[in-house]
C-alpha cells in the first residue's frame, strides 16, 4: 500500500527561516525519528526557496531525514557565513562536543586567527553551564511532559564574518523554565525582588512565564541551592557586555524574555509554549583581523 500523510505543512510557501524555527523543526523531525523509527516524510524539496533549503541543509536537517545524498548537489555554500550541523546529546561527553564545536566555529569569524583566550573560556564556561543546567533540570521524572520526550538538547550556531556575529541556538523540550523555577527553595526571595509582580488572575495559563524566565537570568539560584551553579544564563548576559553588542533571547513554555547589551530585560508572554526552552545567543566581536 502507499503510504498515506495524515498531516501535510506545505515548506514551498516559506520565504524565510530563522535559525531558531530552523531548530525546533529538525528536532521535532529527530524526536519522531526516534520515536516511531522512522523518517517522517519530506515532499517537493526543489519547490523549497534557497533560503529555507539552505538553512535546513546546513543544520544538517536531512541527515535527520535520511536525504542527505538526494539533496547535497543542491546545495551552495556561502564563504562569509559558517553554520554548525546540529550536534543533540543529553551527557556530560555531549556538552564536552558541542562545546569543542563551537568553539572551533567561533575561530572562522577571525580570518587571521582566533579569538582571545579570555573570550574563549568565557564562552566556554558559559555553554558549559547552560548545557549542564538542562542535563540536570530539564528532565526531570517527577515532572510530566505534555509530549513523549527522547531526553535530548540540540544546539547549532552560526558564524557571520562579515559582520564579526556568532549566533548561537540551543533548544530542549524539557520541563521548561517556568515549571522547574518555583520548584527552587529561594523562589520566595527571588519573586520579592522582580520588578513584575505575579498575576493574582491571570488572563492565560502562561501569563507568569517570563517573569520566571526574568528571574532566572538576574540570579545564580538553583534547584539545589549549590553556590556555583545556576550561572549559565547570568554569564551569557556578562559575555554580551564584554563583547559590547548582542543579545540573549529566551523563550520558555509561554515566556519571553531578552536582554540587549547594557539594557533592561524586555519580558512578554504568550499564551501558546514553544515546546520546551529555547536560547538564541548572539555576540558581535570586537576589533580582529576578519575580511570585510
Amino acid at each position: 500500500k502507499l503510504r498515506r500523510v495524515p498531516m501535510y505543512t506545505d515548506f514551498s510557501v516559506i520565504s524565510e527561516m530563522s535559525t531558531s524555527v530552523a531548530i525546533i523543526i529538525a528536532a521535532e523531525y529527530d524526536r519522531a525519528h526516534r520515536l516511531i523509527g522512522t523518517n517522517a516524510p519530506t515532499i517537493d524539496i526543489d519547490q523549497w526557496h534557497d533560503g529555507v533549503f539552505q538553512r535546513l541543509f546546513e543544520l544538517g536537517f536531512f541527515e535527520i531525514v535520511g536525504l542527505t545524498e538526494n539533496v547535497a548537489e543542491l546545495y551552495r555554500d556561502e564563504n562569509q557565513i559558517r553554520t554548525m550541523r546540529i550536534i543533540t546529546g543529553s551527557n556530560a561527553q555531549d556538552i564536552k562536543h558541542a562545546s569543542e564545536s563551537l568553539i572551533e566555529l567561533s575561530s572562522f569569524i577571525d580570518a587571521d586567527g582566533p579569538m582571545s583566550d579570555d573570550l574563549v573560556v568565557a564562552l566556554n564556561s558559559a555553554l558549559g553551564e547552560a548545557m549542564a543546567n538542562v542535563s540536570r533540570h530539564a528532565y526531570q521524572g517527577d515532572i510530566p511532559l505534555e509530549f513523549r520526550s527522547v531526553d535530548a538538547w540540540w544546539i547549532t550556531a552560526t558564524a557571520d564574518r562579515r559582520n564579526r556575529k556568532l549566533t548561537i541556538v540551543f533548544y530542549d523540550q524539557g520541563a521548561t523554565i517556568p515549571v522547574t523555577l518555583p520548584r527552587k527553595p529561594l523562589m520566595r526571595t527571588l519573586v520579592d525582588m522582580l520588578r513584575r509582580p505575579l498575576s493574582s488572575q491571570p488572563e492565560f495559563e502562561f501569563q507568569d512565564d517570563a517573569i520566571y524566565i526574568e528571574g532566572a537570568m538576574a540570579r545564580g539560584e538553583t534547584q539545589t541551592g549549590e553556590p556555583g551553579r545556576g550561572e549559565g544564563l547570568p554569564q551569557m548576559m556578562e559575555l554580551v557586555d564584554i563583547c559590547g553588542s548582542g543579545s540573549l533571547t529566551i523563550y520558555s513554555r509561554g515566556g519571553m524574555a531578552r536582554y540587549r547589551c547594557g539594557q533592561d530585560i524586555e519580558i512578554r508572554s504568550f499564551p501558546h509554549s514553544v515546546g520546551g526552552t529555547l536560547i538564541e545567543w548572539e555576540m558581535e566581536f570586537p576589533g580582529g583581523g576578519g575580511n570585510g
